[in-house]
């Protein structure tokens, strides 16, 4: 993409962000009036249950400003740029569409889409997709020594697999080798896709409540915390290949990964982190 039509879209991603950010603003002013002083935790009186609901309104109303002008806040920014979306097991078919659709707006082109399934992230096949990582490696790619963990194994694998050069805009790893990756993960269960997957300038990763991550329901809390690990390593892993953005949904009390090459968006349910992800995957890390 040119700098001039990055630079263009993220002056009008700015002032848009201004316009926004007023109103939702509203809402955290209200926040320390959502408690009358002296007033117990879940003791909430009526005046104060009216201001929650008030300043619940304030952030609807601001996501619902930023939906109306989100294609004018990121038009231009991914002009050309070929961007393939993951999807993680429990991402929302809604947020895929909407990251997707942004991404149109945006100018970028669709290299593929991903689906990655519960497998990917659970503890009990760890060691399989560590094996089938290393017996499937694509030319170009290197495992680290250091960081043996799976997600950061899968994430050096895919990233040369999936990325394109940057001074090439060629793909990193051959088309043959790229078909290899992916078809012998989904035939191991750890992913599937249709259709043709290209070489990409940026890849953006939907998921849902990273607490959710896990087998079921009942282990959601140990397997959970191992998922969020595997899915923050593979992330990071892709952007020290490429330009990757992690967009997941709120997230409560679970912690936001420690990414240091790849970018982290929460709330992709909303408008406000919708446009985000789609400003993330056009920053590029050179620049």
């Amino acid at each position: 993409m040119s700098d001039s039509s990055r630079a263009s879209g993220l002056v009008v991603a700015g002032l848009g962000w201004g316009i926004a950010l007023g109103v939702a603003a509203g809402a955290l002013v209200l926040a320390p009036a959502m408690r009358s002083e002296g007033e117990p935790f879940g003791q909430e009186s009526a005046a104060s249950m009216r201001e929650m609901q008030r300043a619940e309104s304030y952030a609807d109303d601001a996501d619902s400003l930023l939906g109306d002008h989100s294609a004018a806040l990121v038009s231009g920014t991914l002009d050309d740029a070929h961007v393939t979306v993951l999807r993680t097991a429990r991402a929302a078919d809604e947020d895929v569409a909407a990251v997707r659709w942004l991404l149109d707006r945006a100018g970028a082109k669709n290299s593929g889409e991903i689906a990655l399934t519960e497998k990917f992230t659970s503890q009990d096949s760890a060691d399989a997709l560590s094996s089938l990582i290393a017996n499937t490696l694509p030319a170009g790619a290197q495992l680290s020594v250091e960081q043996r963990r799976p997600g950061v194994h899968a994430g050096e694998s895919l990233g040369a697999a999936l990325f394109a050069d940057q001074e090439t805009g060629e793909g990193i790893a051959a088309a043959g080798d790229r078909q290899f990756v992916l078809d012998a993960l989904r035939e191991g269960g750890f992913l599937d896709f249709s259709g043709d997957v290209v070489p990409a300038d940026a890849i953006v990763i939907v998921g849902g409540d990273t607490a959710d991550i896990g087998d079921d329901a009942e282990t959601a809390g140990e397997a959970g915390e191992f998922g969020q690990q595997l899915l923050g390593d593979f992330a990071d892993a892709l952007g020290g290949t490429g330009t990757t953005v992690l967009s997941v949904r709120e997230m409560g009390a679970w912690k936001a990964p420690e990414l240091e090459q790849a970018t982290f968006i929460e709330a992709v349910e909303t408008e406000a982190g919708r446009i985000r992800t789609v400003l993330g995957a056009a920053d590029d890390k050179e620049s």
